[in-house]
């Protein structure tokens, strides 16, 4: 008996990712955005603002980094906003009297 050969669908090419686009925290504004920070036993207040982050690349890799207000708190702007189920995220880092 003699085998024929069948052929076979080859699998379709996976795509690239496309890459997502920046976040601009101006435009990616939130019905319930933190505006202030405040944490009496350390005497402080300081104010929140949108945070979003941009592309770049590090040792030939694509990555993104936060664009952290200078004179605020950063909120990212894709985390949970004030009053809001989930988790809220707050980066910053104190430099008064560096």
């Amino acid at each position: 008996e003699e085998a024929t050969a069948t052929p076979t669908a080859l699998p379709e090419e996976t795509p690239e990712p496309t890459p997502e686009p920046a976040v601009d925290a101006a435009e990616a504004g939130a019905v319930n955005a933190p505006v202030t920070l405040s944490i009496p036993d350390l005497d402080l207040e300081i104010p929140v603002e949108p945070m979003g982050w941009e592309p770049t690349t590090q040792a030939g890799q694509r990555t993104t980094r936060w664009v952290v207000p200078e004179e605020a708190v950063g909120w990212a702007v894709t985390s949970a906003g004030a009053g809001e189920a989930g988790n809220t995220v707050i980066a910053g880092h104190q430099a008064r009297g560096a």
